[in-house]
């Protein structure tokens, strides 16, 4: 990641020395010439400002990238998190545990509690409100048919 950093550190200084040049030397050229010029060449102008803008486009998505993976293999870096990791597995990323191996792991009694992260919480909410839904209908068509 430094040396992402320090070639897109070198590259902007780069750019703004070429930018410095351009306009130190524009300073003996006429406005209307370099107008006149920028009309003449109007599409060599757009692809030049559409190559920049990609390069733009793709560096900020690397980026973004990078970040995510730091994000990905960094969140679980503390020292007081246990990671089950299915057996064959290199990494925490490509490993998952699933529903059936948590429910052995806790009818084995060699781990007493399983922490639930947020998507575990709302799927076992839903259900549970959704079977109590079912309960209160059969209990009203019950009463119903008395």
């Amino acid at each position: 990641m430094i040396v992402i950093q320090a070639i897109a550190l070198a590259a902007a200084l780069f750019f703004l020395a070429l930018v410095f040049c351009a306009f130190y030397s524009l300073l003996h050229i006429p406005i209307t010439y370099i107008t006149g010029n920028m009309k003449a060449r109007r599409i060599s102008l757009a692809l030049s400002i559409l190559g920049i803008g990609v390069v733009i486009a793709v560096m900020l998505s690397m980026k973004a990238l990078d970040r995510g993976v730091t994000l990905a293999t960094e969140s679980s870096a503390s020292k007081d998190v246990l990671i089950v990791m299915r057996e064959g597995a290199e990494a925490e990323i490509s490993s998952w545990v699933s529903l059936e191996a948590t429910q052995i792991m806790l009818e084995s009694r060699v781990v007493t509690a399983f922490p639930l992260n947020d998507q575990e919480i709302l799927c076992r909410h839903l259900h549970k409100v959704a079977a109590d839904w079912v309960a209160d209908y059969q209990r009203e068509t019950a009463e119903a048919t008395r």
